[in-house]
């Protein structure tokens, strides 16, 4: 009663002072911050501790308002405080339980509206300083600095005075009595990483109310918790989208590179948890899935879009305001997360389709699912670029394609080596037919996929990266064109393997063809003609490397010949390994002479030119 009784004759002096004039607005402004102060207390009190931490909260939002206004650091400090405490005890009693909906999303709002009354853009350091020089006095900076920036001084201190029903000349010697040289003032309005620290944890706490709302009215349908996490993460990327784009919040901004992340991960995992966990989804649960993707699509790349604009801002912009200065490290911080962020987002929708792929066809161990990806991959390096920028002009399929190929790259290669070890090649019982089977297309198309790679980083097209280095990313095409012919000899020795197992019964590589006298002599006459082809090629293109690799493998033919052949094979195929492995070495060191090193074939080259003058 006495809360509410204090409540009332602070709010009704108040309005008594805004009635009579604007002359008395920090009097004024203080009235009414103590009147809903004291009216804050009445509920609460009238109630339990957990809308009593619902005041403080409350109470908080506007002390830190007031304290904003009146660039009072200390009374934005205690309200922090109060902040805090309350989130501290909502978090105990939603832990335990006990914290009722409506309680927490009170909280959550008011966190936010803290935060955002104290981002970077709203920060008072403009009305002290043009140069940010923090230690001058204001009447000092005006005097010295150009004529630009003394209008924009003029504005912004013009603009507080309005807002304080002052005039221009009372602001500044406003500003001028203030002490900046306190802890309380440096906190506040100088220490960036502190606003961001606060930032990060009402996102996260605004967060954490949003799954719980959205579990307790999705209770009926029972969604899963990645559902609800990427529910929550698009509704609250969402909100910050709009709230960013009417008003400029740079600490939201950084951080929604980490809430595009979380969403990315919980859109990608609904599919393999609907299926490997066998939930039953009705029609709301793919409803939900709809609208998780249309937020792929469009949310996201709302916020890339945004992402371009400041960074083109940033990029064009000869100075930067003050009000900006603080926040150059973040937006430093975002440039550098920003350039995978357009990877991310397509490799979602390559793992989301991956994953529709593999659980909506009939069971092939991956195979139609790589088989896909891989082409699909291959047509959006090939087309992409020439025909989807002008769709999205501010999505950098450059970056994105780069980013995709560090991760599918080792992924599709990975697998062919491991899959050739064991399988068959029979998908869906169909016979198995040498290349022209699905098992084999999806190899070949993975080793494609690998080369395009190469091919376009070669051409400084579509996978120049800004991000490393030209040394570092010479030595990983080096190395990825390497890996890829390696691999290349493995499954053309496998797609033997299982030629011989399809028509002859022998066994495969995890079923001991090593020990079959048939697969030896067949291997021997295969490595013999590879080597044969490397070295005639490296040969006739002057690829010193690649010749000696085909001489190497002739040495690990004539090795197999005496240590394996000899010991494991019957008379008659020993007889034939020996004879055509000895007719193709010997055509070898006829046809693939070792070509000549890069300046003695300049040499020769400029000899035959003169001979033909």
């Amino acid at each position: 009663m006495t809360s509410a009784l204090l409540g009332a004759i602070y709010l009704i002096l108040g309005w008594s002072l805004i009635r009579r004039s604007q002359r008395y607005a920090l009097i004024t402004e203080g009235m009414l911050a103590l009147g809903f102060g004291f009216l804050a207390l009445v509920v609460p009190l009238a109630f339990d501790a957990e809308w009593i931490a619902v005041g403080w909260s409350i109470q908080g939002v506007a002390l830190v308002w007031f304290g904003r206004r009146s660039l009072r650091a200390w009374l934005v400090i205690f309200g922090l405080l109060l902040q805090i405490v309350s989130v501290g005890l909502l978090f105990l009693y939603a832990f335990f339980g006990d914290a009722t909906t409506l309680a927490m999303s009170l909280s959550a709002i008011a966190s936010l509206s803290v935060v955002f009354i104290l981002r970077a853009s709203n920060s008072p350091n403009i009305l002290f300083n043009a140069n940010s020089q923090a230690d001058a006095n204001i009447l000092h900076t005006i005097n010295t600095i150009d004529n630009n920036n003394l209008d924009d001084i003029n504005s912004e201190v013009t603009k507080y005075a309005s807002a304080l029903g002052i005039s221009p000349q009372a602001a500044r010697q406003w500003l001028m009595s203030i002490n900046r040289q306190t802890t309380a003032f440096n906190v506040v309005w100088r220490s960036p990483a502190f606003i961001s620290f606060l930032t990060a944890i009402a996102i996260v706490w605004s967060l954490y109310v949003l799954i719980n709302d959205f579990d307790l009215w999705f209770e009926h349908w029972q969604l899963a918790t990645t559902t609800l996490i990427a529910l929550a993460t698009l509704l609250s990327l969402s909100i910050y989208w709009l709230i960013n784009r009417y008003r400029t919040w740079a600490e939201v901004r950084y951080f929604s590179h980490a809430l595009l992340s979380l969403f990315y991960l919980a859109l990608v995992l609904q599919l393999p948890q609907k299926f490997e966990f066998d939930h039953q989804w009705s029609a709301i649960n793919w409803a939900v899935f709809t609208v998780l993707l249309l937020g792929w699509l469009i949310i996201a790349q709302l916020w890339l879009k945004t992402w371009y604009s400041k960074l083109a801002i940033n990029k064009d912009a000869d100075t930067s305001t003050i009000a900006d200065v603080d926040n150059v490290s973040n937006e430093t911080k975002t440039k550098n997360s920003s350039l995978y962020q357009y990877a991310s987002w397509l490799a979602t929708g390559i793992l989301v389709l991956a994953a529709a792929v593999y659980y909506s066809w009939s069971d092939s161990d991956g195979v139609v699912t790589v088989a896909i990806i891989s082409l699909c991959l291959i047509a959006l390096m090939q087309f992409a670029e020439r025909h989807l920028a002008g769709i999205l002009p501010w999505f950098d399929w450059h970056k994105a394609l780069a980013g995709c190929s560090t991760l599918f790259v080792p992924l599709s290669l990975i697998w062919v080596v491991i899959t050739n070890w064991y399988h068959d090649g029979v998908v869906w019982d169909l016979p198995y037919i040498p290349v022209l089977n699905l098992y084999d297309i999806a190899v070949l198309l993975a080793m494609a996929y690998g080369l395009k790679v190469y091919t376009l980083s070669q051409n400084n097209g579509t996978l120049q990266s800004t991000a490393h280095a030209h040394q570092h990313k010479t030595i990983f095409k080096n190395l990825l064109l390497k890996a890829i012919g390696i691999i290349g000899f493995w499954v053309l020795s496998s797609m033997l393997i299982r030629t011989l197992h399809a028509f002859n019964g022998t066994p495969l590589w995890n079923d001991g063809a090593w020990d079959d006298d048939k697969v030896q002599t067949s291997l021997t006459i295969l490595w013999t003609l590879t080597a044969l082809v490397a070295t005639f090629m490296s040969s006739r293109n002057g690829k010193r490397f690649w010749w000696f690799m085909g001489i190497g493998l002739l040495g690990v033919v004539v090795l197999k010949l005496v240590l394996v052949d000899l010991s494991q094979t019957g008379a008659i195929l020993r007889v034939i390994s020996f004879l055509v492995a000895g007719s193709l070495i010997l055509l070898i060191g006829y046809l693939a002479p070792l070509p000549p090193e890069h300046e003695k074939k300049s040499e020769i080259v400029d000899d035959i030119e003169k001979q033909h003058k």
